[in-house]
Order: C-alpha cells, then structure tokens, then sequence
C-alpha cells in the first residue's frame, strides 16, 4: 500500500536536548529558508535553556543544553529516518553557536545556521535526506488571515508523536488580532490546550474547500490551502489546567530579521518573572 504524508508532517523535527550526553529536554524546530540561507528555527528559551523573563536556568539542577539531537526522514521512504543527527549550540569556549534577535531575548525566536547544505550535514551519501523547509513553494501566500480563524500547531506534546519522529498536528484558534503587536511584540495568541514539547513548533493557517483571500474575495473549490504563519513558543496557563490557555506565536518575519542582522546568543539576568 502506497503511504502518503501530508506535505507539511514531515516539516517539524523532534529534537532531543543534550548536556553532555545526558538527555535534558525534548522540544520541536523546524528548517527555514530565505533565499540560500537554511537554519534551524526554535525557540530562544529551547536552546538557550533559560528563561527568558529571568534569565535563569528553566532546569533545577541548571543544566544547559550544548548540542541537539534529531532525526531526518529519507525520501521517498515513508516512516524511515536517519537518527542520531547532533549538531552543537556551543562552540569549545562556551560561545553560542545559534543566534537571537538583536532586541535581545524578549524575542524568544532561535536560529541555528546550517554550516552547509542540509543534505550533507550528517555525512549521508547513500540516502537523501528529506529537508522540508518553510515556507513552502505551494503556500497560499495571499490566505487571509483573521481573528477567530483555526490554525494547527504540528508539534510534540508531552513528547508524543507519530512513530517517534512525525508531529502531532494540535488544533487553536487565533485568538487576538493578528496584525496588532501583544504587549509591542511582534506576536499573536492563540487559543489552544497545548503542552511542553511543542515549544519552537510552526503554526499554520489551513483551510479546505474555501479560499478567502487577502483583499477579501472568496473561492470555492476542492483544494486545501496553507499558509505558515509563524513559532509557537509556550503558553499561559501552563501551570495551572483552570487557567487560560493561551499560546504564544511570534511572526515568521522575525525569523527573517534573525537570519539578516540576528546577533550570536546571549542572556540578560533579570529580578522580574512575569
């Protein structure tokens, strides 16, 4: 039987995060493309291992991640996956290997350039890699996108996943205006009942069978359409299940702003925890 994924399952990539050898943390990223340039996208508190209010360790025991281990699909071959890619998040002085916005760790948006092309980035020369990079040619660049509206969030929650390695697709709504900055950031809510693990997962507007369109007209048809919106990167609430539960999702124009003038990354200690 011929298997068939969704063109952005395999986009999310699971990665295991490493202190030393002892395994620390799980979260999700993603590759990215503008122009020639490819990274990995997460978030600032995933490979930083810090809060990014505080500044602080998110770990008790204050272990920080240095590499990240990850797995990636091979084409054509539905369900098989090169394991045991590592790549660092630290150079041997201690120096950050990833980058942040240049407006500091506020923007909890990361970037791990990719020192070459990814096909080549764990040796592999007897099978090709799948690299599913966002945004994706067949976005429907011109989906409006509104208030209300569903968006999917493609993630591992409580490190749950497909088969180890393919996401969940966990369902929100948008939950404030989109256009507006939250707090003057560049960032929207959405309403959503997520968990840890999904942090550094990409949203996605989708829609089947009915295409709005940016200057409102509206089509009918049997397509489905997608539109990458941009990094989901934790949520209110996360502590208490009577609380909100409202995600945060930061505009993927801040991971064009990382990739042009992104500074290597950094943390501020900070009294406030908000």
């Amino acid at each position: 039987m011929m298997i068939v994924l969704d063109e952005y399952t395999p986009c999310p990539v699971r990665v295991w995060l490493l202190c030393g050898e002892e395994e620390i943390g799980v979260a999700t990223a993603f590759f990215f493309k503008n122009e020639e340039q490819i990274a990995l996208v997460s978030n600032w508190h995933v490979f930083s291992g810090r809060n990014t209010y505080t500044g602080q360790a998110l770990r008790p025991d204050a272990a920080l991640p240095d590499k990240i281990r990850f797995g990636l699909h091979l084409k054509n071959k539905p369900g098989r996956v090169l394991e045991n890619i590592v790549l660092p998040l630290m150079g041997s002085n201690g120096e950050s290997l990833w980058f942040q916005h240049k407006n500091g760790q506020d923007i909890d948006v990361a970037i791990l350039r990719l020192p070459q092309a990814p096909e080549h980035v764990a040796g592999q020369t007897t099978e090709e890699l799948l690299i599913q990079e966002l945004p994706r040619l067949s976005e429907t660049q011109n989906m409006k996108v509104t208030v209300g509206q569903d968006v999917f969030i493609l993630g591992f929650p409580k490190s749950v996943s497909h088969n180890k390695y393919l996401p969940i697709w966990k369902r929100g709504s948008i939950a404030t205006e989109p256009d507006l900055p939250h707090d003057d950031d560049p960032v929207f809510l959405v309403d959503t009942a997520t968990r840890e693990g999904m942090s550094g997962a990409p949203v996605l507007l989708r829609s089947t069978g009915v295409l709005i369109t940016d200057d409102g007209s509206v089509g009918l048809g049997t397509g489905t359409y997608t539109r990458f919106l941009g990094v989901y990167s934790g949520r209110f609430g996360a502590d208490d299940e009577l609380s909100a539960q409202l995600g945060r999702v930061w505009h993927r124009r801040v991971i064009q702003e990382i990739l042009v003038d992104g500074v290597p990354g950094n943390y501020e200690l900070r009294k406030q925890n908000t």
